[in-house]
């Protein structure tokens, strides 16, 4: 069975977007599927048809969202992305929207994305949006709580504070000065010009933190999966505070980029016996929805 894929983030060098095309690679390989083709992220597929594989050469069509599908009036992506579906429906082959965050769209980029055969989103919001618009979808979680990691039991060279940076530029600059200033790590979500730390490195410094301040959504996310105590500033859409909500039961853990300053390694990062239940409830269900539709997919071969 051979599925293609739009929206490949992996190419751009984010810990947690190689992360995301990796785990769903090793899901589609563990039941007999190819990842034949795929559309890097930021590419257009609408301007080139000639770019497109043949209806012939595959079965099922994935659309990665991620972060791309938002705010469709200001930005094209979402549109294109969206617009996936019509061009499935047009061949008669099945599509899915998976790992979406979705939020501030317009009426035409929802009716598009009603037309997915299935959708799965990343958090809350993205699916209360979508039930208030009539379009059903499930709550998966981000692929990158899919991901593999070894705990780190040694003691030693442990990080008092681990700093990671944000897509926003302000906050970036604002998260890289605290650490700075304060003697924390920092440590971007990309790796700088020449530099050789991979994306399991990045989970090991995670594993090596006793906490965690970031503005990303996917340190977030493998801080959840690490069991790691994270505080996170919001993203450029609710996708942050709504999966703490999910994932810890409050958002008692996001905060304004202007309190940064007040923040420390001493404040109370840890977390509590209801939150680590309510985490513990979480990833088994995300787990376990992703499984689900993996063995589902295999259906349409």
């Amino acid at each position: 069975m051979r599925v293609i894929l739009f929206n490949d983030t992996s190419g751009n060098r984010h810990y947690g977007c190689e992360f995301v095309v990796e785990n769903l690679s090793i899901e589609l390989q563990r039941r007999g599927m190819l990842l034949h083709w795929s559309n890097p992220v930021g590419v257009d597929w609408r301007n080139d048809a000639n770019m497109l594989p043949s209806p012939n050469d595959f079965d099922v069509i994935l659309v990665n969202g991620e972060g791309s599908i938002h705010h469709d009036a200001t930005r094209p992506r979402a549109q294109w992305l969206a617009q996936v579906s019509e061009w499935a429906s047009n061949i008669n082959k099945p599509a899915f929207l998976i790992n979406a965050t979705l939020q501030d769209l317009t009426n035409n980029c929802l009716n598009a994305i009603s037309r997915f055969q299935k959708i799965l989103v990343r958090e809350s919001s993205s699916l209360a949006l979508l039930t208030k618009h009539g379009i059903q979808a499930q709550l998966c979680g981000d692929l990158t709580l899919l991901t593999q990691w070894e705990p780190n039991l040694s003691t030693e060279s442990r990080y008092s504070l681990l700093v990671t940076d944000s897509v926003l530029p302000d906050n970036r600059v604002a998260l890289r000065r605290f650490a700075a200033r304060s003697g924390y790590l920092f440590r971007p979500m990309k790796p700088r010009q020449n530099e050789a730390i991979t994306r399991k490195d990045f989970v090991h410094m995670i594993t090596q933190a006793e906490k965690v301040i970031t503005g990303r959504f996917h340190t977030v996310t493998l801080c959840l999966l690490t069991g790691t105590p994270v505080l996170a500033t919001e993203s450029n859409t609710v996708k942050i505070s709504s999966t703490l909500q999910d994932a810890l039961g409050n958002k008692n853990r996001v905060f304004d980029i202007s309190e940064l300053a007040s923040l420390s390694e001493y404040h109370n990062y840890y977390y509590t016996t209801e939150e680590k239940l309510h985490l513990q409830h979480y990833l088994q269900q995300c787990k376990q929805r992703w499984k689900t539709f993996f063995d589902e997919l295999t259906q349409y071969s």
